[in-house]
């Protein structure tokens, strides 16, 4: 185990460490034992077999990581841990860092390798594999077609994705990391702890026509309601196209068929302000509009953003709660067309004092 402390505690986070300070990352070096931060036991896989001083994961200390982050500190963490005696083990880095994402709630877990996901055939670059989810994971790791040493990350990543209700990726280490590789599927492999039928993506030319008309659809059970004209209603295809170019427009779809939309749009350095949430009334009920809705969070949170906004109509009481039950707050109204709007906002930072309403109303 000594041996296997100095090589993992020295020359190899050492070299990542200094890698990530080449590009003015502010990294700290631990190790499990480091401040209580991984709790483990010995690991008995089987009885008969004595493994030695390898390691069950028994808590992270989610506190310390969570006031590094807090202070952007990128904390490189080396799979040693110990036991409530002081004896140290080697722990699966792959679990580890299924764990850790765990404790810290991350949104997303990334585990890195070589290969850039998971190949029906190494040697067919067409084979890979876009998603997967527990059930179709289990085949393939049973018919050997995932080997076993990807299968012990997919297992990883199906931990973390089922406990989590989030996604994880097996991503090529040469692959650019970044916010809108998640809304494609032309790199690495992406698990969901579950199956899930339906995809959030970035809206193309193609999706125009039926964005207009989920649009119609839904906007117009509220026009019928009220005796003034709702915006939405009067967008064209020109209108849509243009905001391809000058706004992220988001499109949800199950099973290939487009079921809702939203869109973003940065309004300064900080701030950011959704627009045109709908999802079509067969699919409503289902949780997809929240869904949705953090998704776009999420993207504005990547892009900078620390608060957000958009506007809803004052009156309509349904629409209120929505936005409350998603923690958002009325911050002003205004009726400068003709009826009253009501801004509601949420904070993805930790300052809301300086929103100017008329960006909004």
């Amino acid at each position: 185990m000594k041996v296997v402390e100095e090589a993992i505690l020295g020359k190899e986070v050492l070299e990542i460490v200094k890698t990530l300070n080449k590009h003015e990352l502010n990294t700290i070096s631990l190790n499990g034992i480091d401040g209580h931060l991984i709790k483990c036991k010995k690991a008995i896989l089987d009885e008969n077999i004595d493994y030695g001083y390898v390691g069950e994961i028994v808590n992270i200390n989610s506190t310390l990581l969570k006031t590094l982050l807090n202070n952007d500190i990128i904390p490189v963490i080396s799979p040693i841990g110990c036991d409530d005696l002081g004896n140290s083990y080697n722990l699966n880095s792959d679990y580890l860092a299924s764990k850790v994402a765990l404790s810290i709630k991350a949104d997303f877990l990334f585990m890195i390798t070589n290969i850039d996901g998971i190949y029906k055939d190494l040697n067919d670059k067409n084979s890979r594999i876009s998603i997967l989810d527990e059930k179709i994971s289990k085949q393939l790791i049973s018919d050997d077609i995932i080997k076993p040493t990807m299968a012990t990350k997919v297992n990883a990543c199906l931990e973390y994705s089922k406990k989590s209700n989030a996604i994880s990726y097996i991503i090529d280490s040469n692959q650019k990391i970044d916010y809108d590789l998640f809304n494609t599927l032309n790199h690495g492999t992406k698990i969901l702890g579950e199956k899930q039928d339906f995809e959030i993506r970035l809206a193309q030319k193609e999706d125009i026509k039926e964005i207009l008309k989920i649009m119609q659809t839904s906007f117009h059970k509220y026009q019928d309601h009220i005796d003034y004209h709702i915006a939405p209603l009067s967008e064209t295809y020109e209108d849509i196209l243009k905001d391809l170019d000058n706004k992220w427009v988001f499109v949800l779809t199950k099973e290939n068929k487009l079921i809702g939309t939203i869109r973003l749009k940065q309004m300064d350095f900080s701030l950011g302000r959704l627009s045109r949430l709908c999802v079509l009334d067969e699919y409503q009920k289902l949780g997809l509009g929240s869904i949705l809705l953090k998704y776009a969070e999420k993207y504005a949170s990547y892009k900078g953003f620390s608060k957000i906004g958009l506007t809803t109509l004052e009156d309509a009481e349904y629409l209120n709660k929505f936005y409350e039950k998603n923690n958002y707050i009325k911050y002003a109204t205004g009726d400068k067309r003709g009826y009253t709007r009501a801004l509601v906002v949420k904070d993805l930072g930790n300052n809301l004092n300086d929103i100017d309403p008329n960006l909004f109303l």
